[in-house]
């Protein structure tokens, strides 16, 4: 187990529904060389359910921290919290993406926030909000233990 660094993004308008939007996250984290690896399930098609191994829009890539804030923020990302923690396993979370990008998408219960949930679970991420209890990704993000950082342009 190595020292932890984990990221979590939010694009505010994301999952527009009647009330407002529910937002939208993607996910990040550091190995042990010190290569940012981050993604998401942007669900483009913007359909309530994708069958497992369908077009459900994961897409995950890696490079230094510059490299992740600038893909993230192309994607229209609004902002990013990171997190520091004592033990973390790149492994697990790197396996934990294949899983989730072939999972394909269901509105509630295997979406973007599930998908983040689950690679930063297994990374090793202690005290991650329950998605459950905040299943809108705004909510979620606001509950999230990390340093805030605006991704925005200035």
């Amino acid at each position: 187990m190595e020292l932890g660094r984990a990221l979590v993004f939010l694009r505010r308008d994301g999952a527009p529904l009647p009330p407002g939007c529910a937002g939208h996250v993607g996910w990040g984290f550091q190995d042990g060389a010190g290569i940012y690896h981050f993604g998401s399930t942007e669900n483009d098609g913007g359909k309530p359910h994708v069958p497992a191994l369908g077009d459900n829009g994961a897409w995950h890539d890696a490079g230094s921290l510059k490299d992740t804030l600038a893909a993230m923020r192309s994607r229209r990302y609004d902002a990013y919290k990171f997190a520091n923690f004592r033990s973390a396993d790149p492994a697990a979370a790197l396996a934990k993406i294949d899983e989730v990008e072939s999972s394909g998408y269901l509105a509630i219960g295997n979406n973007c926030l599930d998908h983040a949930y689950r690679v930063l679970k297994a990374y090793g991420q202690p005290d991650l909000p329950w998605r459950v209890n905040h299943p809108s990704p705004n909510d979620w993000f606001a509950l999230y233990n990390g340093e805030l950082h605006n991704l925005m342009e200035r």
